[in-house]
């Protein structure tokens, strides 16, 4: 059986038990061994993803927790989204480093992010690592929920 097969499964059983009846679409695609499961049930979306993404972030934490008890010899890296609400916050985000790296260019000057979760700060270091960015410097400063990511030219670093 398909591992994909197994994942929608799992997250049917999940939905139903939440919402009592699930009526939505679930795509999951993979890249780069990450699964990304992206929920469409517009009725749903406001309710799956909460203040903020809360709700969101509680299911994805309870799929991932029935996943891995479903396979626990196996290595997956998954992201759980609804309506496609964490990529577009994803690619916002990606924007706005991207201007960031315009102004530290321009300026010779430190830039700071906004706080964010772990995750989040991850995918601006990664996306920052292009050959692109070669000439550009990341780190995460702060503690906890005020984490936030630099960006500054190498040399200036």
């Amino acid at each position: 059986m398909d591992i994909k097969n197994d994942f929608e499964d799992i997250l049917r059983e999940l939905l139903n038990k939440a919402l009592r009846t699930f009526t939505g679409k679930i795509e999951i695609t993979e890249e780069n061994e990450t699964y990304r499961v992206n929920i469409i049930s517009p009725e749903d979306s406001a309710v799956l993803i909460g203040y903020h993404g809360e709700t969101l972030q509680a299911l994805q934490h309870i799929y991932k927790t029935l996943i891995f008890r479903k396979f626990p010899d196996k290595k997956i890296s998954l992201t759980l989204d609804i309506d496609n609400y964490k990529k577009a916050h994803e690619d916002s985000l990606i924007q706005l480093a991207e201007r960031k790296v315009s102004l530290a260019r321009k300026n010779n000057q430190t830039q700071i992010m906004p706080p964010m979760p772990a995750y989040m700060r991850r995918l601006i270091h990664m996306h920052l690592l292009q050959e692109q960015f070669s000439d550009i410097a990341t780190e995460s400063v702060g503690e906890g929920e005020s984490r936030q990511v630099t960006i500054k030219l190498k040399d200036a670093a």
